[in-house]
């Protein structure tokens, strides 16, 4: 088996990426490897955005503001996988999360990707439009662990 060093976990911080998550650094201790968790906020910004919503980020701008909040939820969720050491990213960004992952881990020399699936039926509603998109694209191997409906 490929040894890697660079392993990233993508996390929309649900209980199903917590599964994920701790096969992510499960694979991490094995293979000794530097563990990446990020998390992609999707974002649409509107041509002309309501002034309640611009007092609502009291003098930050939208993507500090929420990468300031995902940055918050990344830390909660490393604390409930146990992955306090692994590096944390949050991007803001206006592409979709597929794009944002891909382009990520060709940067970042990933050689690893980790993400969840659901047990749904159907290739594109098993694995969801995310993962599937990485499978399909990533510059490295991607493991899609499968989120039973059990669990």
């Amino acid at each position: 088996m490929t040894a890697y060093e660079n392993i990233l976990l993508a996390t929309d911080f649900s209980d199903h990426s917590e599964i994920a998550g701790r096969k992510a650094i499960d694979l991490a201790q094995r293979f000794a490897s530097k563990l990446t968790i990020l998390h992609v906020v999707e974002v649409y910004i509107p041509e002309i955005m309501p002034s309640d919503w611009v007092e609502a980020f009291q003098g930050e701008g939208l993507d500090e503001y929420l990468a300031r909040d995902g940055n918050k939820l990344l830390v909660e969720f490393s604390d409930r996988i146990n992955a306090n050491t692994a590096k944390r990213e949050v991007v803001v960004s206006e592409r979709n999360t597929t794009h944002v992952i891909v382009k990520y881990a060709k940067q970042k020399n990933i050689d690893l990707i980790v993400l969840g699936s659901h047990g749904r039926h159907g290739i594109s509603v098993l694995l969801g439009s995310t993962a599937n998109g990485v499978m399909n694209r990533a510059p490295c191997d991607v493991l899609a662990v499968r989120i039973s409906a059990e669990e």
